[in-house]
């Protein structure tokens, strides 16, 4: 078994939501030091979808790789998918002031066919700024390592708001 680790270097803002609401409609997912991550969960769904999609697209067989690697209905599969963070020297270093430097808040509202906004529209949205985070996946079979690597180049969008731009991305391998 082999362990890869990958960056994700961000694009654009990006919002992984917690599905919590305050004074913003979607609040990103934060660790206990309030400082955004992606969850492995997450990350594992995005991946296998790169996968289904190479499988497509490939004369490679790719269904032993997907049922080996991410599991089928009642078989969880080999792989562990760590949550993306900042690297551990960023998180050590970044100071309490800096943290809210890490997001930003959008606010949006609905306009009618006459140019007016419309009534009780108004939505806003807190993101995270482009930055570069962190993740593993551990337990990959030697046989697939090649393959994963193909599916992370695969994945060009993480988290909410896909379709409008957020979330642009480049996932990649790292030497540790």
């Amino acid at each position: 078994m082999s362990k890869i680790t990958y960056k994700i270097d961000f694009y654009s803002d990006w919002l992984c939501s917690s599905g919590l609401t305050g004074q913003s409609d979607n609040l990103p997912v934060t660790n206990r030091h309030e400082l955004p991550y992606i969850p492995g969960k997450t990350l594992k769904g995005l991946i296998r979808e790169a996968a289904k999609h190479l499988e497509k697209f490939s004369e490679e067989n790719w269904e032993g790789m997907i049922r080996e690697c991410f599991g089928y209905v009642d078989k969880e599969g080999q792989c562990f998918f760590s949550n993306a963070q900042l690297s551990q020297r960023v998180q050590k270093s970044i100071t309490k002031r800096q943290k809210k430097l890490l997001f930003r808040n959008i606010s949006s509202t609905q306009i009618d066919d006459e140019g007016q906004a419309v009534d009780n529209s108004l939505r806003s949205v807190t993101v995270v700024v482009p930055l570069t985070l962190f993740a593993e996946i551990e337990n990959c079979p030697h046989d697939y390592v090649e393959k994963m690597k193909k599916c992370l180049m695969w994945v060009k969008h993480i988290g909410c708001l896909r379709n409008k731009g957020f979330g642009r991305c480049k996932l990649e391998s790292v030497a540790i």
